[in-house]
């Protein structure tokens, strides 16, 4: 261990940070000279013997002497003298001002940690910005500019988060979360309840794509949520799960399976409530001849009733198939104006935006190239005013919000707005709520604190003000 970082090089790789959403007309903003902006990626070479010894390391970084995990490092293959591999991180979460930096190697053995020297220091600026559309992770409340001209905040509203990826509003404003292991938490007042509402123990324990959540039109009277995840039926073979909850005391109890062996192989279904009141679910084709094959479920979206039920005004008579054709990864929801559905499939070249049954790429669909999302939304409320019936997609690998405008005018191509670009790093799920436009993020890692790090924000107009929560029955 004493010379597992004998040959570490660390900086600030300014250049490893640029991605797609950096493609848009308008560049992210620059620090001043000798500074840096706190959403680089740190990097070094580390040496390690051989490639399932490097697989074994963790790595610690020690921002002014506090250790911070880096959970999302990543590192090459083992090459030349050492030999050694070069790594990188995204940086932790950093407050404007100087910091030193020193990392250090762990590995266990025998079940006790082992850590290396740390690495020589390294000195950094951190700038701040109050107008450039940035904001820290840290900060409870962040005033920015938006891109076109106006005032807004951004506000943490829930944080201690382990990488969520979906999330949900109940009529009295309680936040649902989605997070990974299996557990379902709620925000109330701006602070996340202790104990999770929901720890399910079959569904798969790691997967951004295993989560939906929905809340029933009449919750108010049910205290039904639905949750739609993957899990492995007798065979070991990944299956979809629809499963409906009751909502007491900030526990889910009560389980009813609502839908299984649902194909999942792809991914999990997307689950979500129409305007109509009916339970819609979307799931992905692995093979894109199911897409187009009525007899398979695979490449749907599928309608019900809220108890699970096949409702006889669908398109096909006696058939839960409401829309078929999908062949990228799914999801789906409908514009405020006139409650259209539009249905969003990703592929390794970008996002299909149509309505359902339209032909991918044809007329009455829009692609665009180089975007990925994971999770998108239509924003209903009242503020972000200027956002008002936009389309969000959250996009993780490009770390930023996709909005898209226009699509249920007469534009011949819908206005397309990169927003958050490489400002909180993984974006995985967005939410449109009557007070601002929610979204999470799915960094991993922990604070200084040894707290999971990611959290969910809200945007919403500077000086507009969100109403009281509606008053929560027993």
């Amino acid at each position: 261990m004493r010379d597992l970082l004998r040959t570490i090089v660390l900086g600030c790789l300014l250049a490893s940070c640029t991605s797609a959403c950096d493609r848009e007309q308008s560049p992210p903003s620059q620090p001043p000279p000798g500074s840096i902006t706190g959403r680089e990626r740190v990097g070094w070479d580390q040496q390690a013997p051989n490639a399932d010894e490097l697989r074994e390391y963790s790595y610690v970084l020690y921002v002014d002497g506090v250790a911070v995990v880096l959970a999302n490092a990543t590192c090459g293959a083992l090459g030349g003298e050492g030999p050694s591999a070069a790594c990188s991180s995204p940086l932790p979460a950093l407050q404007p001002g100087q910091h030193t930096l020193e990392l250090a190697t762990r590995i266990t053995r025998g079940g006790t940690v082992l850590e290396s020297a740390r690495s020589a220091p390294l000195i950094v600026t951190v700038a701040g910005f109050a107008s450039t559309g940035s904001a820290s992770l840290t900060a409870q409340t962040t005033d920015v500019q938006g891109p076109d001209g106006t005032r807004q905040l951004i506000e943490m509203v829930a944080s201690g988060l382990d990488r969520p990826s979906a999330l949900a509003r109940m009529p009295d404003r309680r936040l649902l979360i989605a997070e990974r292991r299996g557990r379902v938490r709620i925000a109330e007042d701006g602070r996340l309840l202790d104990a999770p509402a929901l720890e399910l123990t079959d569904a798969e324990m790691e997967g951004g794509e295993n989560w939906s959540l929905a809340v029933a039109p009449d919750f108010a009277t049910t205290r039904h949520v639905y949750v739609s995840y993957v899990a492995r039926d007798t065979g070991g073979l990944r299956i979809g799960r629809v499963v409906r909850f009751r909502e007491a005391g900030g526990t889910l109890g009560e389980p009813a399976v609502m839908l299984d062996d649902l194909p999942a192989q792809a991914g999990a279904p997307r689950t979500r409530i129409g305007p109509d009141g009916a339970l819609y679910v979307g799931t992905t084709a692995l093979n894109p001849r199911d897409a187009d094959d009525l007899g398979s479920y695979a490449g749907k979206i599928l309608r019900f009733t809220t108890a699970g039920v096949v409702p006889l005004d669908n398109p096909f008579r006696f058939s839960p198939v409401f829309s078929f054709g999908h062949r990228g990864r799914l999801d789906f929801d409908w514009e405020p104006v006139n409650k259209g559905l539009w249905h969003v499939e990703t592929d390794p070249g970008g996002v299909s935006l149509g309505r359902p049954n339209s032909e991918r790429r044809g007329e009455g669909a829009v692609y665009l190239e180089g975007i990925h999302a994971v999770g998108i939304a239509f924003h209903a409320g009242a503020t972000p005013a200027a956002w008002r019936n936009s389309l969000f997609l959250a996009s993780p690998d490009q770390e930023c919000l996709y909005r898209v405008a226009g699509l249920s005018s007469s534009l011949p191509e819908p206005a397309v707005e990169r927003l958050l670009a490489n400002t909180f790093g993984r974006i995985v799920a967005v939410l449109s709520g009557d007070d601002g436009l929610y979204f999470a993020t799915g960094n991993g890692g922990t604070d200084e604190s040894g707290r999971p790090a990611d959290a969910v924000f809200r945007i919403r107009d500077k000086g507009v003000r969100t109403d009281a929560p509606a008053r929560r029955e027993p």
